[in-house]
């Protein structure tokens, strides 16, 4: 069985690039890879508008997931669900709570005997910079004020996410996107990367390996010791002193398995 769900009015867009089956989305080759393996992989699309311009978008293709996919998508939601379905409830789900992602476009899936063969996702480009490519080019010449109004954004945005039992695994530096146009407007923080996000999640303990994700991904280069306290300050209010051992403990662990990206 194969089936495509539209956000909003897609659906006649693509209609009028003869996208419109399973089949003309999942094997549609005119994208750029840019990233793949056995499982998946992601393209970016450059697609003519309507008015004589283009559009950008991602397309996420899944295949033949991995046994343990299929049963975290059956924790997650209590029935089969395909990687791209999870994914785009994840992204409605962020949004619903103003946690801003990357905006949804359509889904399509596979299924054979009701267990995903394959899927896809295909998302709107982020009108947002990489917050790493911000980092290289653009903190180091901030003043500490403006470094902290960035580092009070992450905390913020965590924090919704907690509040409304939101669990991030993958909460990392180099998943987040930012838009600070100049001194006086607000910064606007993004996230992407929401396979492995979870709802529903009361767990103090999952929250704070979110935290501590966070701040092992934090490298020495751009963060100093004052801003991660200050992450941990935001985020946590009075609890403060509760958490940050137990942030820090699993910062600790973190490090002892991986090493951070390099960026």
């Amino acid at each position: 069985m194969k089936n495509i769900v539209f956000a909003g009015s897609w659906r006649d867009y693509f209609a009028n690039l003869s996208l419109s089956s399973f089949d003309d989305f999942f094997y549609y080759s005119a994208g750029r890879v840019i990233n793949k393996n056995n499982k998946r992989d992601v393209s970016v699309l450059s697609l003519p508008a309507s008015d004589g311009g283009s559009g950008t978008f991602f397309l996420k293709r899944f295949s033949n997931p991995h046994i343990k996919d299929i049963v975290s998508g059956w924790c997650a939601f209590g029935r089969a669900t395909s990687q791209a379905k999870l994914e785009y409830n994840n992204v409605m789900l962020l949004l619903k709570h103003g946690i801003d992602t990357y905006k949804p476009v359509c889904f399509g899936e596979e299924t054979v005997l009701g267990v995903e063969r394959r899927s896809f996702l295909i998302t709107e480009k982020l009108n947002a910079e990489e917050f790493v490519d911000f980092l290289r080019l653009r903190w180091g010449k901030l003043e500490r004020d403006e470094q902290e109004k960035i580092i009070t954004s992450m905390a913020r945005l965590l924090r919704r996410a907690h509040d409304n039992n939101i669990v991030l695994p993958d909460a990392a530096v180099w998943h987040f996107f930012i838009r600070c146009e100049s001194h006086e407007s607000p910064v606007q923080l993004s996230i992407i990367d929401l396979h492995r996000m979870r709802g529903n999640v009361t767990s103090r303990r999952r929250k704070i390996k979110d935290l501590g994700k966070l701040l092992w991904s934090m490298s020495a280069d751009y963060f100093d010791d004052g801003h991660k306290d200050l992450f941990i300050r935001q985020y946590a209010g009075d609890e403060q002193n509760k958490i940050a051992e137990k942030v820090y403990n699993r910062v600790n662990v973190l490090l002892k398995r991986h090493r951070p990206k390099d960026y």
